[in-house]
């Protein structure tokens, strides 16, 4: 969601700089499908509050959004959920 890319970033942490979908991140090329085939997770060493990182969120992006913590926010840090938004 584009419309959390401000207001809740930290020190570690800056939407605008990490989040594909915000603007920032590793990004190239669109694919067929419009997606940014280079996109690169962001999310470092955070994970998730079951301990999962963003790989899981590309085979189950429906989780997406639900199990975010302080640190980890999947819809902003993870291509998957990029992607299964879009």
């Amino acid at each position: 969601m584009a419309s959390l890319c401000e207001g809740y970033d930290d020190d570690d942490f800056i939407a605008s700089q990490m989040c594909c979908n915000c603007g920032g991140g590793i990004g190239g090329t669109e694919d067929s499908q419009g997606y940014d085939e280079d996109c690169e997770d962001t999310h470092g060493d955070f994970v998730d509050s079951y301990g999962d990182g963003c790989d899981w969120y590309d085979y189950a992006p429906q989780d997406c959004g639900h199990y975010d913590t302080d640190d980890f926010h999947s819809n902003e840090m993870c291509c998957g959920c990029i992607r299964f938004a879009g």
